[in-house]
């Protein structure tokens, strides 16, 4: 029995063989163009990306130098030549011409195969980059219209695109702010920073964002807020970075000059000796200084809203709370006085004042507003005040009493005597309404002329009941030296109108008329009876007492007086000039007539 035969073992293809056929398949269904080249680099075979794009047959070989833009092409033969002396990998970007004769811009990358030590061939790879490409040189001219500066960096970091206000704003040309040098132009004291924080960012491939100062063409810094973001391709790889530096210089400034002018305000309002408060728009406080709470003994919880009425007194919140919103909505200086509970819950008496602070437009957007402790100053008022009743009461009360006297003795008395007594006991009560009206005038200085022409009416009416008095006084200001003359003036008119006007036991008109014009006063007593008597003469003597002191209180004032006839009637007109003559700030009321 014969052995069994051995099968017969066919010799296999060679390793060798495997791997050039497996790498020739991959080469061939690569979706990038892709070629194969010698050891002397000369391309022999290409892919079918390679040959569609080309146009080239199965059959030909690759003519690589053919397909590159003549542009590119002497570039590209330089920088092939050196590669392949050195044997080692070399990049190109260039234009590629496609079968239809279009020109695309690609980026290759050609690297040596080698086995034992030698090269024994050579493939490359070509990417179309031509859109992108395009899209770069849309970003870089958009980039070159935009009001910041604009960069571009590769994967590391490094710069490769400025826009043109970049160069513009330093001066430097693009090839001096590639790479790193754009840290050169930057402020000493930020460079370190910046630098620190750019690596970092490049390292982590996190969104970039830093301020820091530039240096301008003329040598000056501007602070600039800076971001960098990273672009990546397909695969989520960094493929660059793109930037843009912003100018905040002013912003900056502006930053700080707010800074330090809030930091001017609250050294003063911790310096004033004032209780200081702010508010919104609307006038909701939401800030006091410290020497609010130091005197109220509240605490900023306790003033929230409105926590401030709090210390306020129950008798004049009600009256403050109205004027200020007044105030408020109106958008005006407020001011008010009032008193304010302290911290051991007496009151003191404080001069409250706000002002409006507003924007460029002239919208309010805050108040500020200060509270001063006058309680000295409103205590020695009111002491002042009741002094001045206590006097006012006493000589009212010993004036009365001499003008009783005076009618009491006159009682006693019969013809010229009794006349005389009379008329001085209307003197005397004309001069202590006067006393009484000055008392409680405003001010101590000045009184409103027409408020005392209306008074001084409505008394003398009350002594005439037959005749009818009218009184019509412009609101003017006077001052107390010239008022009192003033007014014994009218009043002994007024009474020389009601004794000769008119037929005794009858009555009639008298007209009482004050003006202001061109910085004169006129101030017109009229009656509409029996005109002057024949032959009458302000400048002659007179025996009566009336016409005496009627010139001599014009000649006091230095005043022109005239006495003409008025068809019918007599008017007496009295005309002065003086400096202290003026509106009165706060027009009075009209003035209603004075009648019996």
């Amino acid at each position: 029995m014969s052995a069994p035969s051995e099968p017969v073992k066919r010799p296999g293809p060679s390793a060798e063989a495997v791997g050039d056929a497996l790498f020739r398949a991959l080469i061939e269904g690569a979706p990038v163009k892709m070629w194969i080249g010698d050891p002397d680099g000369e391309p022999f075979g290409a892919n079918a990306a390679w040959r569609r794009y080309t146009g080239e047959g199965d059959d030909e070989k690759p003519l690589w130098i053919d397909v590159i833009h003549p542009d590119e092409r002497a570039a590209a033969i330089e920088i092939r030549t050196r590669a392949l002396a050195e044997r080692r990998t070399y990049e190109l970007v260039a234009r590629l011409r496609r079968a239809d004769g279009a020109w695309r811009w690609h980026r290759a990358k050609i690297s040596p195969i080698h086995q034992d030590g030698a090269v024994v061939a050579w493939v490359g790879s070509a990417m179309d980059i031509h859109d992108v490409r395009e899209a770069e040189a849309r970003f870089r001219g958009l980039a070159d219209t935009l009001p910041a500066l604009i960069f571009e960096t590769d994967a590391g970091g490094g710069n490769i695109f400025v826009n043109e206000r970049f160069q513009a704003f330093t001066g430097l040309p693009v090839e001096a702010l590639s790479g790193d040098g754009w840290l050169d132009t930057l402020h000493d004291e930020d460079r370190p920073k910046a630098a620190r924080r750019w690596a970092r960012a490049v390292e982590s491939g996190a969104n970039f964002e830093v301020e820091y100062r530039v240096r301008r063409r003329d040598g000056v810094f501007r602070w600039h807020l800076v971001r960098g973001t990273p672009i990546r391709d397909e695969e989520g790889r960094i493929d660059r970075w793109i930037g843009a530096c912003v100018d905040i210089d002013d912003q900056k400034q502006a930053a700080e000059q707010l800074r330090e002018s809030v930091e001017l305000f609250r050294t003063l309002a911790a310096a004033i000796p004032q209780l200081a408060w702010r508010a919104d728009a609307q006038g909701s406080v939401y800030w006091f200084n410290q020497r609010w709470y130091d005197y109220t003994g509240g605490t900023p919880a306790d003033m929230e809203g409105q926590g401030w009425r709090r210390v306020h007194h129950p008798d004049h919140l009600e009256r403050v709370v109205e004027g200020y919103v007044r105030a408020c909505k109106a958008g005006e200086s407020w001011r008010d006085t009032f008193p304010l509970r302290g911290r051991d819950g007496r009151y003191r008496w404080f001069l409250a004042q706000a002002e409006p602070m507003r924007d460029a437009d002239g919208k309010v957007v805050s108040w500020l507003g200060t509270n001063t402790d006058v309680t000295e100053r409103v205590e020695a008022e009111q002491l002042q005040a009741l002094l001045g009743r206590e006097i006012s009461h006493r000589v009212k009360n010993s004036l009365a009493l001499v003008s009783g006297l005076l009618t009491m003795q006159a009682r006693d008395l019969e013809g010229e005597p009794r006349i005389a007594l009379t008329e001085a006991s209307l003197r005397v009560t004309t001069v202590a309404r006067l006393h009484d009206l000055l008392w409680r005038s405003a001010s101590a200085r000045t009184v409103d002329l027409a408020a005392m022409a209306l008074e001084l009416c409505e008394g003398l009416a009350t002594t005439a009941p037959l005749h009818t008095l009218n009184c019509a006084a412009e609101p003017v200001q006077l001052s107390t030296d010239q008022a009192i003359p003033l007014a014994l003036m009218i009043n002994e008119l007024v009474t020389n109108a009601f004794k000769h006007a008119y037929p005794e036991g009858e009555g009639g008109p008298v007209d009482v008329a004050v003006a202001l014009r061109d910085g004169r006063l006129t101030v017109e007593v009229r009656d509409h009876g029996a005109g002057l008597p024949a032959g009458f003469d302000l400048h002659r003597r007179h025996t009566s007492l009336g016409m005496k002191v009627i010139t001599a209180l014009a000649q006091q004032l230095g005043a022109d007086l005239v006495a003409e006839q008025a068809e019918p009637g007599a008017r007496f007109r009295l005309t002065m000039t003086s400096p202290e003559l003026g509106p009165d700030r706060a027009p009075s009321p009209p003035v209603a007539p004075a009648s019996a």
